[in-house]
């Protein structure tokens, strides 16, 4: 309740990409003070807690975009999510084991940052259409 309450007076769109912004900053953690263990759980408990708040705002973002086919939506969306979660796992494997876990910290806020900038965009875009 308290994500979708935060989320609803945040705005759908800010709140993802707020929870990327905070998922991006646990990764940089892990990428540049991951070696020691604090900082490495402080990095793993931010990111990890960004990533799961975006997501859970994104459902309800989801849901506003296709009103009258919310069950469709919903079901490709979840589709989506996993396909591209098993293919970040698939990249973040081949990534560790070439170069190491500062490479995929890094990536993964790379990818994150990236992600919040086009949300960002698109709203700015859609708050100017929006303007008289």
């Amino acid at each position: 309740a308290g994500t979708v309450a935060f989320t609803d007076r945040l705005g759908k769109p800010r709140a993802v990409a707020l929870g990327l912004g905070i998922s991006a900053a646990g990764f940089l953690v892990i990428a540049l003070l991951g070696a020691d263990v604090v900082p490495g759980l402080i990095g793993l408990v931010l990111g990890i807690g960004g990533f799961e708040f975006g997501f859970v705002s994104s459902i309800s973002l989801g849901t506003e975009l296709q009103p009258a086919a919310r069950i469709t939506f919903l079901s490709r969306y979840v589709v989506a999510q996993a396909a591209g979660r098993a293919s970040a796992a698939l990249l973040a494997l081949g990534l560790f084991r070439a170069f190491g876990m500062a490479v995929v910290a890094t990536a993964a806020a790379v990818v994150a940052i990236a992600a919040a900038l086009v949300i960002l965009a698109a709203l700015r875009d859609h708050e100017t259409a929006a303007t008289p």
